[in-house]
């Protein structure tokens, strides 16, 4: 039986040049990157060309590059360690933050978990079409806003969002309020970095979240850009003996930072042929399916969006049963966010873009990857026309 993975959403394979980089740091090189002897110097050396090799694929500086245990983690320290450095200094009557209402649930819930602490939220709606609403984020800024946070790319249905559109506004807000700090900027890049030019300066963002095993890296391992401008009002979430400039304490994990530097840098090398690739097999994805007629219907735009992502209702059938069907003939697909708990409730995102219930548990994401080829979807397309019969 065929096997066809189409979940790289979810995660991607570690690529064999990435798997290479890593493997002498696990016998070879082994010593704490901060004990002075030779053995620690050796990984303290690795340990500094990884996080400027990070920081040249999205135009920043080594300072800038704060290694996390995961994106999720990531998240939190720019929401949280951003709070804890205003916490009682600014003059802000009610604290607010501004996000968008597609956004990963580590952003969603960590913003909802601060309001115990008197921050506000203001939760942008999306449209129909997974974009969100520019004019309710304009309405939205007020002098106590002091972050804003949307992601980069929807990790369900794909949608890119206007970030730079959106720093724009920010800057002409500062502008107009003589604010020169305030609100700070961050965007979850995690789903867009594989595909999307990921430049710090020209997304004009200050905090940016990135995840090595999105874009063949290994697992347990994300990154915070903080723009060097700001660093000094964040505050750690972890605290012990003050690792990653003060802002993440814990002992470098040598390996995983070295293979995501690589990952990270073969993303970038590869993009633009990659993107194109992917695109042109998911359009004639799109293509070939859209000939079941009324029996698959794409959630969001097939505009603005990233070039592996397909998001598709099956009208009549549940997501997790046509899920198991396909597992069992080789294709692996995802109902929504991997690390989400609500694939029985159905997908809050497209909840969020306003389907009903039996759409946001009757869709399916389809992402490709590196390894996709045609004989992939063509076996994919006969599977789904047998199962949705």
């Amino acid at each position: 039986m065929r096997k066809v993975y189409l979940d790289h959403a979810a995660s991607t394979p570690v690529d064999p040049r990435v798997e290479a980089s890593l493997r002498p740091y696990f016998g070879k090189y082994f010593g704490n990157p901060h004990s002075i002897h030779q053995f620690g110097q050796a990984t303290s050396r690795a340990v500094f060309e990884a996080r400027k090799d990070l920081a040249q694929a999205i135009g920043a500086s080594h300072e800038e590059i704060v290694f996390t245990g995961s994106a999720t983690e990531a998240n939190n320290l720019a929401i949280r360690g951003i709070w804890k450095g205003l916490r009682g200094r600014a003059n802000l009557k009610k604290p607010r933050i501004i996000t968008f209402s597609l956004e990963h649930e580590s952003i969603l819930n960590t913003c909802k978990d601060l309001a115990s602490e008197g921050v506000e939220t203001i939760v942008i709606p999306s449209d129909r079409q997974g974009f969100i609403d520019l004019a309710k984020f304009k309405k939205a800024l007020n002098a106590d806003t002091f972050l804003v946070s949307v992601m980069h790319a929807n990790n369900e249905v794909g949608t890119i969002q206007p970030v730079a559109a959106i720093a724009a506004e920010i800057r002409n807000w500062k502008l107009k309020t003589k604010s020169d700090i305030f609100p700070v900027l961050h965007t979850d890049a995690v789903q867009s970095f594989q595909y999307l030019n990921s430049d710090v300066n020209g997304l004009g963002i200050d905090l940016m979240t990135l995840s090595a095993h999105k874009i063949y890296g290994p697992k347990g391992v994300g990154a915070l850009y903080v723009r060097e401008s700001i660093r000094a009002m964040m505050r750690p979430i972890i605290t012990g003996t003050g690792q990653e400039g003060g802002l993440r304490s814990g002992t470098d994990n040598v390996p995983y930072m070295v293979a995501f530097a690589k990952a990270a840098g073969l993303a970038v090398s590869l993009r633009a042929k990659e993107s194109a690739r992917v695109q042109v097999l998911r359009d004639y994805f799109w293509k070939q399916l859209k000939k079941l007629g009324p029996k698959v219907l794409l959630n969001g735009s097939l505009e603005n969006r990233l070039p592996n992502n397909l998001n598709i209702y099956f009208p009549g059938h549940k997501a997790h049963d046509l899920l198991i069907q396909l597992d069992l003939l080789g294709i692996g697909v995802s109902p929504g966010a991997a690390c989400s708990s609500r694939v029985s409730k159905g997908s809050y995102v497209l909840e969020e873009m306003g389907f009903p219930p039996a759409r946001t548990s009757g869709s399916l994401r389809f992402s490709l990857g590196r390894a996709t080829k045609k004989a992939d979807i063509d076996y994919t397309i006969s599977v789904i026309m047998k199962v949705l019969g």
